[in-house]
């Protein structure tokens, strides 16, 4: 059986939750880091654009879909109709967060991004969270709603040059809930050895 293998360029971004994924079930995989695209995977890459996932059973595109795939196969999705309609809640709900982010291109929207945009939802991360036992965002177990939710905590703690903390640090429960799941062995050896990326 081959390794999988995620494609992306040199970052976090729109990959990291897929490496989470992968790295807390202990599925080793090839984890291919670019600077361009090359000609030949842009052509083979389904939208040809990353991140692009392959295993022995499926090349997939766009990263929600690669996330919800792995989630269904390492058991990371809900039990009932209602508890993925959850999880596809939360997980879409880090987009709002990362979207704006991602397009904030100069002090204005930064400043906007900070003090709005980030606060709106992490008040609502944590409400939601503290309604459902402060423990994991749907169900009694981890799914990639926390997964979802956790990666974006933690893109918060590695934007630095952003000073994003001083955004999360009012959200002690986030906070004590991104500290849990980055102290599972895994995860935690992810995060001390991956590569240092600006975003």
């Amino acid at each position: 059986m081959s390794q999988p293998t995620l494609y992306y360029f040199d970052a976090r971004a729109r990959a990291e939750t897929i490496r989470f994924i992968l790295k807390l079930k202990g599925v080793a995989f090839n984890d291919v880091r670019l600077k361009e695209i090359p000609a030949e995977l842009k052509e083979k890459a389904n939208f040809g654009q990353l991140p692009f996932y392959e295993d022995e059973n499926i090349s997939l595109s766009q990263s929600l879909a690669i996330e919800s795939y792995l989630a269904e196969v390492h058991g990371l999705d809900g039990n009932t109709a209602v508890e993925r309609a959850l999880i596809s809640q939360y997980v879409h709900a880090t987009q709002d967060v990362y979207n704006p982010y991602f397009s904030a291109n100069n002090e204005a929207s930064n400043l906007k991004f900070k003090v709005e945009t980030a606060p709106k939802y992490l008040t609502r991360f944590e409400q939601h969270l503290k309604a459902a036992g402060g423990e994991h965002f749907v169900g009694n177990r981890l799914t990639l709603a926390d997964i979802s939710v956790f990666a974006l905590l933690d893109y918060f703690h590695q934007q630095t040059h952003n000073n994003l903390l001083e955004v999360l640090a009012p959200f002690t429960l986030l906070i004590q809930f991104y500290n849990k799941i980055a102290a599972i062995p895994s995860v935690a050896e992810h995060i001390k050895t991956r590569p240092t990326t600006r975003l």
